[in-house]
């Protein structure tokens, strides 16, 4: 009995000290064990003695400031804790992960957001490797893989930062195209006209990409037709942005041709709202004197070019503008005179420039205006009034004429619509009646009277010197 007494308390002390050594080393870590389909350990820290592991993301792009990174982005990385860990679930801000049988799990991490792992005891070395995928655009910038240790103040932190290049796009799904038209006459053999496509480089200079000519080809119906799809299919664009294109028609000589002058823009916006490694063509946009249709994706500009011919046509010759005036006189007394000699005076009513005509034998004066084809639009007005010089005995006629000459042109002829006090005319003849009064022939004034008296008495004066001188030498010789 005393033997199985010793033997039971010898079990007993045994126990004690296996008890002992198992809560001496396990005085930090603590696993509960549950019984699953596969064995899980859940840790549960049993002191302070822990930090956390946080994981941070960030990508670097040429995007602009105001690119938003959609939301799907996201990369995957790879943590190794150890063995220590070895089918562990953990706590995170993404819910509970369970590692593996080595201590490792993966995770897909947003770029800007970081990831938390809570709980890791200080000094747990850990390895985080990020999982790189081809074809995406993202290159890991410093290193794929970094290890940390954590750390009783700061933990562990490890920063990865992918930079982000895409793929440049080609304007595969882009054709341009332009229509010459001729106005005014048929085509004809050897018509050719000549178009240029331009881009705005980063410097805000047009260059030349392309010239295409058409020329005509009665065997062609599509002869007026040309592209620049070719060369628009070559182009690759690095960047997002807005590329500015024109089209114009080069100025060439074709006689009595009217070429089409006008600019022709449009514009292609390259964009990567999804960033998926590739840019793409966000939309093309028509500006002026351009169409843009859009059919399955693909994206068409549509210019056309107008041409006008306009016959030659010789300038109208000048013409002249006649004036007549018809100048009367009415004697009311014995004695008359001629419509000779009296002055008319034609006054520009806007220059204040003024022509003097005197009355011929027939009494007409003619002013003759010249107009050429550069009146042509043009209204010119008068004035035509008689001027009064005073002649004795007679009554001036007092009438003032207001003339209105319109120049205009007509079948390439200068036409010259005139108006006489308001009134239209065909032929321009101006009446004008003095009044001439005299019954006695004029004897002079008082003046001719005076020296008529004069010459009388002085020649009488000299016949009486001469008889008094002959008188005088006769009396001598006596």
């Amino acid at each position: 009995m005393l033997m199985k007494n010793k033997l039971i308390r010898r079990i007993a002390l045994l126990a004690s000290v296996i008890m002992l050594l198992t809560s001496a080393v396990n005085t930090t870590y603590g696993f509960i064990v549950t019984q699953t389909d596969s064995l899980i350990n859940t840790f549960v820290p049993l002191s302070s003695n822990v930090s956390n592991i946080v994981i941070n993301k960030s990508v670097e792009h040429s995007l602009g400031n105001d690119y938003k990174i959609p939301d799907n982005i996201a990369f995957d990385f790879k943590v190794e804790l150890g063995l220590l860990y070895a089918n562990t679930s953990l706590k995170t801000d993404k819910g509970d992960i369970v590692t593996d049988k080595n201590g490792e799990f993966t995770v897909s991490v947003k770029p800007n957001i970081p990831f938390k792992i809570e709980g890791i005891d200080v000094g747990t070395k850990i390895k985080v490797t990020e999982i790189q995928k081809e074809g995406n655009g993202f290159t890991v910038k410093d290193g794929a893989i970094k290890e940390a240790t954590v750390s009783e103040s700061g933990g562990a932190e490890v920063k990865f930062i992918n930079t982000y290049n895409p793929k440049a796009v080609s304007l595969v799904n882009v054709t341009v195209e332009g229509t010459k038209i001729l106005e005014g006459r048929d085509w004809q053999t050897g018509d050719t006209f000549a178009f240029i496509l331009e881009s705005k480089n980063q410097n805000g200079v047009w260059e030349k990409l392309s010239e295409k000519t058409v020329t005509f080809d009665e065997k062609n119906k599509d002869f007026n037709k040309f592209s620049f799809s070719d060369i628009i299919k070559t182009l690759e664009f690095t960047k997002v942005g807005t590329y500015k294109f024109r089209m114009s028609e080069v100025i060439g000589n074709l006689e009595n041709v009217d070429y089409d002058k006008s600019i022709n823009t449009f514009e292609i916006k390259v964009t990567d709202t999804d960033m998926d490694g590739m840019l793409e063509i966000g939309g093309v946009t028509a500006g002026q004197n351009a169409s843009v249709s859009t059919k399955n994706g693909n994206y068409n500009v549509a210019v056309t070019f107008n041409n006008t011919f306009v016959p030659a046509i010789s300038e109208p010759d000048d013409i002249s503008v006649d004036i007549t005036v018809n100048k009367t006189v009415k004697s009311t007394g014995k004695l008359s005179i001629t419509s000779a000699g009296f002055e008319f005076v034609l006054e520009n009513s806007e220059t204040k420039e003024k022509t003097v005509l005197e009355s011929g034998e027939d009494g007409k004066a003619v002013f003759k205006l010249p107009f050429t084809a550069k009146d042509i639009g043009k209204t010119y007005t008068y004035k035509l009034y008689e001027r009064n010089n005073g002649i004795d005995g007679v009554t001036y006629d007092t009438s003032v004429y207001d003339i209105n000459i319109n120049i205009t042109e007509q079948n390439n002829m200068i036409i010259a619509s005139v108006t006489v006090d308001g009134k239209g005319v065909d032929t321009v003849l101006l009446e004008f009646e003095n009044i001439y009064h005299k019954t006695t022939p004029p004897t002079g004034d008082n003046n001719i009277t005076f020296w008529f008296v004069l010459m009388i008495i002085s020649a009488m004066s000299c016949i009486a010197l001469i008889v008094l001188d002959r008188k005088y030498i006769k009396s001598l010789k006596d």
